[in-house]
């Protein structure tokens, strides 16, 4: 078993979450997350699986809680 990061977006609030999940590879990971988030009762999306485990402020930097336009990235520089 490997450690995964599952990133997705929940479909209500357009908030962007990274789970950890343990797996074969990659799609394995990508079920256990969808599952996990199907069992709190959310709806989501699920948009990739990376190896590893990654946290929000060390290896992983989102542009915001949720998707950030990209002509208002290039109006903060």
């Amino acid at each position: 078993m490997k450690k995964f990061t599952v990133i997705g977006v929940y479909t209500d609030n357009g908030q962007v979450f990274a789970n950890t999940e343990e797996a074969e590879n990659g799609e394995q990971a990508i079920q256990a997350s969808a599952a996990a988030v199907a069992e709190t009762g959310a709806d989501a999306e699920i948009i990739v699986a990376i190896e590893g485990e990654h946290f929000e402020g060390d290896t992983l930097t989102f542009p915001g809680e949720c998707a950030v336009d990209v002509r208002t990235i290039l109006e903060g520089i």
